[in-house]
């Protein structure tokens, strides 16, 4: 028998008196149990009577909570606590909070089931009084140091208002997935596939319900060892849920091949002109699936189809199909010792499986493009020639002063001559074009059409090009004192002023009018860097394979987290867009949106999110949240003040020992998951 102790299982502190200790459990009358870890805890469950099974569970009989020495009425008639380090199923309490639209409601409430150590899987839903409902099902998975991911499918009939129109159906797939380990083949996956209103109806996220295009890719890259070949398969989808337009590429494929110089022998320093010879080659095919198709008759159109059940064939049929070669050849020529030549030669090849036939119409008196296609293997191609002739010169000015050490001038003049043929007339190499006598152009030569016109990779050109162009390029450059270093190793350090300034244009000798291009004059220029008015280092948190797997999921999605030791952050974000088309009414669109947190104390946070429609003269879609950190509690409320998704959400729940030790709060799920 063991009067007045105090004990730590699991992640949580044991307090009683009188204790009895067998070989099999602890037990302990008049006890209290906490996860807060201070001498005097925030909160902790009374208990007459706890069994302690260690490093499994914990079990007691009648119990209510404590706060701040206050008893409470919640409690239960018996208590059960998982205290080992391997995860346990068990339930999730929900959200409560209201919305202006549908009524209270309970979300994300719900089920945790451990699978295992490496799986686990969620089912969870939300409830409105209106009757509207969403269930979600969400599995993680980790395997240490090999992968990680998680997968999520909802469901949602949701609506507002609380008349008697039917609900609409809508679903949400997400996976995402990392492979961690160092390896010749990795698979990443980051998906998102939606019907057209599930974000509208279902997510108070401000990224997700304001956006439109949503995109998904899963990509198995691998590279060949002693080989400069590498692999990438990738599956990509995109879809735009305002106009419900939607591609698809089941898959696309890419080969590559490093450059590499045949001409080298092994042991040479690659210093003779033929050595520097080098060639490189890219391989890219995919099928791609899409809804948009153009007109009858026509080259161009804007048709949709609706992705369903009973056009799925027929948009699988219309998918297209192609593989595209490219193999460049180059050198480079060391001239006068200060300049380089660098002359390249491209070929390339198009691969089809079909290719378009073009008929004369004496109804609209214009040739279109029969509706049925010329099947089977067809090819074309087209090279083209490119040399660079360049140098590089700079200018120092040295200072003596104890920060600045000097700035540097680099300028980069370039002249390049660029020629590639017309590949319109029919040769050996390429016969990618269709003549029409029945329309001549305006000197009189039969019209020219492309057979893979609208095709994935295009084809051929049928313009000369013959050009030379003429490119200065300037960069500006500090070199200052490393205030970090303490050892001498890196005394100085480069800062970019200016990255890159630069003027060109080219002459193309081939054009029937207008030789001469614009002058184009860009830059560029790089400010970065980070502010912390209070930074400190964070504590050091004990490791074990529990805090690892969390403190895992805090450096892969720190948003998901508040962080307190950070005293604020502002993003600001401005964007205007003019368009005028012909003699069609101009077309402006100009908002500017903000994003920012302030740590009002060490316990207190608030996060705004918000923006302002200039041409509506209106504030855009406004979050307003507030956190606070009760050490071993976190209590959190965020509420949409305004418009159509007028809500609140409140949240209290307790933390885990990590996100104590680090000063971070997991945001509510409700809010930030959808």
């Amino acid at each position: 028998m063991i009067r007045n102790i105090i004990t730590q299982q699991g992640e949580g502190y044991i307090k009683g008196d009188p204790v009895k200790r067998t070989e099999e459990a602890v037990y302990v009358k008049t006890a209290r149990y906490t996860t807060c870890n201070l001498e005097h805890p925030h909160y902790y469950i009374s208990a007459r009577k706890l069994k302690v099974i260690p490093e499994d569970k914990v079990v007691t009989g009648p119990f209510n909570i404590v706060v701040s020495d206050i008893p409470t009425p919640i409690g239960l008639p018996f208590g059960f606590f998982p205290i080992t380090t391997r995860s346990k199923s068990g339930i999730i309490f929900p959200t409560i909070g209201e919305q202006r639209s549908r009524g209270f409601f309970l979300s994300q409430g719900g089920f945790y089931w451990a699978t295992s150590d490496k799986v686990g899987i969620k089912v969870t839903g939300d409830y409105y009084t209106n009757n509207s409902y969403l269930l979600a099902v969400n599995s993680e998975y980790r395997k240490r140091y090999v992968y990680d991911g998680y997968a999520v499918a909802n469901y949602s009939k949701v609506k507002d208002g609380f008349d008697d129109e039917p609900f609409p159906t809508n679903f949400n797939i997400r996976w995402r997935h990392a492979t961690l380990k160092k390896t010749s083949g990795k698979l990443s996956a980051d998906v998102n596939i939606t019907s057209n209103s599930y974000y509208r109806l279902n997510s108070y996220n401000p990224t997700n319900y304001q956006s439109s295009v949503f995109n998904s890719t899963v990509t198995y890259s691998k590279s060949f060892k002693r080989s400069p070949f590498n692999l990438n398969v990738a599956l990509r989808q995109d879809q735009n849920v305002q106009t419900k337009e939607m591609n698809l590429t089941l898959p696309e494929v890419a080969l590559t091949m490093n450059r590499i110089y045949p001409l080298k022998s092994k042991n040479s320093r690659g210093d003779k002109w033929f050595e520097k010879i080098n060639v490189a080659y890219n391989m890219n095919t995919k099928y791609l699936i899409k809804n948009k198709f153009a007109q009858a008759g026509t080259i161009t159109g804007d048709t949709i189809i609706p992705v369903r059940d009973n056009t799925l064939n027929y948009l699988l049929s219309k998918g297209q199909t192609g593989m595209s070669h490219s193999i460049p050849i180059g050198t480079t020529i060391k001239v006068m010792k200060h300049f380089n030549l660098n002359p390249t030669l491209t070929l390339q090849e198009f691969w089809y499986l079909e290719k378009l036939d073009y008929k004369y119409n004496e109804v609209v008196g214009r040739v279109i493009a029969d509706s049925t296609t010329i099947k089977g293997f067809t090819r074309a191609g087209q090279f083209n020639f490119r040399t660079d002739f360049t140098t590089r010169f700079y200018g120092t000015y040295r200072f003596k002063g104890k920060t600045l050490q000097g700035i540097r001038h680099t300028v980069n003049p370039t002249i390049t001559y660029t020629y590639k043929p017309d590949f319109a007339e029919p040769t050996a190499y390429s016969n990618s074009y269709q003549h029409s006598y029945q329309v001549l152009d305006a000197q009189g030569n039969p019209t020219q059409y492309s057979r893979y016109n609208g095709f994935i990779y295009g084809g051929p050109s049928n313009q000369v090009t013959n050009s030379i162009g003429i490119s200065i390029t300037n960069n500006l450059e500090a070199k200052v004192r490393n205030r970090k270093d303490t050892t001498g190793t890196a005394p100085t350090k480069k800062i970019n002023l200016l990255e890159s300034v630069s003027i060109g244009g080219t002459y193309n000798f081939a054009a029937d009018s207008l030789h001469m291009s614009n002058i184009v004059l860009a830059y560029s220029l790089s400010i970065g860097g980070n502010f912390n008015p209070k930074a400190k280092n964070k504590p050091t948190v004990p490791m074990n394979a529990q805090n690892e797997a969390e403190l895992s999921m805090i450096n892969r999605y720190p948003e998901r987290y508040v962080d307190f030791s950070i005293p604020w952050s502002l993003a600001l974000s401005y964007n205007i867009n003019y368009s005028k088309i012909g003699f069609a009414a101009k077309n402006i669109t100009q908002s500017l949106s903000a994003n920012g947190n302030l740590s009002l104390t060490e316990k207190w946070k608030l996060t705004v999110t918000t923006g302002y429609d200039f041409v509506a003269q209106g504030l855009g879609y406004t979050t307003i949240g507030i956190t606070r950190d009760l050490h071993c509690w976190q209590m959190a409320m965020t509420i949409v003040p305004f418009g159509a998704r007028q809500s609140y959400f409140f949240t209290i729940t307790a933390k885990s020992s990590i996100l104590q030790d680090l000063k971070l709060t997991k945001r509510s799920p409700t809010y930030f998951a959808q």
